[in-house]
């Protein structure tokens, strides 16, 4: 709707000054005509609540699901209160997970997030990236996309060497010609 009342590279201007407003975003990185386009699909579609989630997660150092219990101002939630919103059970993730970040992102305790994601997670520090800068980045092709394509194929190398020595035990192996057992 928005794209029929303001002009785009003005609403890049708005979303990039709010950036700075409410992270320290300078979006150094990101070119004027990329965020020009980004910042349409990025932002266009951001309801207030996933703005809340993002600041909920922020606040409680912990990856959960939206809190609709949030308190009014004036009361306060007593120390007791048995209420917590579900967490997200990151440390099961048994997946291989690689973590990019920038050095210069306010939005995450980079920390924090190592402590509640698995052991095997692999972590690569970008020097000089801020939250967006790792997908929008004018130099993601150079600092992140090879470095993403290196990991994917190891992994597939790593399968393919545990696809040849993993066999399939004869009991339930079934040549497609033969029909299961009934």
């Amino acid at each position: 709707m928005w794209q029929s009342i303001v002009y785009p590279p003005l609403f890049a201007k708005v979303i990039s000054a709010s950036l700075v407003f409410l992270f320290n975003w300078r979006c150094d990185n990101i070119t004027q005509d990329q965020r020009t386009a980004a910042f349409a699909h990025l932002y266009s579609f951001a309801s207030v609540k996933s703005v809340v989630h993002w600041f909920q997660i922020m606040r409680n150092g912990a990856f959960q699901m939206y809190d609709d219990d949030t308190p009014p101002v004036f009361r306060v939630r007593s120390a007791v209160s048995a209420y917590h919103p579900v967490r997200f059970p990151t440390k099961n993730i048994a997946a291989p997970v690689v973590l990019m970040y920038g050095d210069a992102d306010s939005l995450v305790d980079i920390n924090v997030m190592r402590s509640l994601l698995p052991p095997h997670t692999i972590v690569h520090r970008l020097r000089g990236y801020e939250h967006l800068d790792v997908l929008w980045g004018k130099n993601v092709h150079h600092d992140v996309i090879p470095y993403v394509l290196e990991h994917l194929k190891c992994r597939c190398e790593e399968d393919a060497v545990s696809d040849e020595t993993y066999t399939v035990p004869s009991v339930i192996r079934l040549d497609r010609r033969e029909k299961a057992p009934k």
